[in-house]
């Protein structure tokens, strides 16, 4: 028998095997760039048919928004209920139910006591909590439609950035509104 021997391979056929094979896989990638150049120049053409829609702030200050959902039932009087922000940036009101049943609240049609200044400062510390939540959807929304929009059509995150900007622009008013009644009440304390 003949004994084992170990054959070494030389420079020459390392290159040439290392050649062979990006060869191949340079022929292999370039009939997958092919079929994706004709799939997009279909797509492409496909797109040229659909209408596109430029949503401006002008023509968001023109629309008046429905809400999604309409509850009727009676305003509560404003010494019954609490208003609190959630992370959401929505407002929860909550009703006082030991205020509704005695009924004082119903009796006296004068103006609800002014609020603490700790209160203020809490009201308008969540008010800048809801500011900055909505703010946050708001970039979130762009961010999903300057990247395509993934699975969601580009005309709902349109309207969604449209509704989500007039509801941040509610809130930072609210906080405004807030800023200014807790100055107003530090500044009535120094007197």
């Amino acid at each position: 028998m003949y004994p084992l021997r170990e054959k070494k391979m030389n420079a020459k056929q390392i290159v040439s095997l290392i050649s062979a094979v990006g060869l191949l896989t340079g022929l292999l990638y370039s009939q997958d760039l092919v079929e994706l150049a004709k799939k997009e120049k279909e797509r492409r053409a496909k797109a040229k048919d659909k209408k596109t829609v430029v949503i401006t702030n002008a023509d968001l200050k023109k629309k008046q928004v429905q809400p999604g959902i309409v509850v009727r039932r009676p305003a509560p009087v404003p010494e019954e209920e609490e208003a609190t922000v959630t992370r959401s940036g929505s407002l929860r009101v909550t009703v006082n139910a030991q205020a509704a049943e005695s009924g004082e609240a119903a009796k006296s049609p004068e103006k609800p006591p002014a609020l603490t200044i700790p209160e203020l400062e809490e009201k308008w510390r969540q008010a800048n909590n809801a500011v900055g939540a909505a703010t946050l959807k708001l970039n979130s929304l762009w961010q999903l439609y300057y990247s395509g929009g993934g699975m969601t059509p580009i005309e709902r995150i349109q309207a969604e950035i449209g509704l989500t900007h007039l509801h941040l622009q509610e809130l930072h008013k609210e906080a405004d509104r807030l800023r200014k009644e807790l100055d107003a009440a530090k500044s009535a304390e120094k007197k």
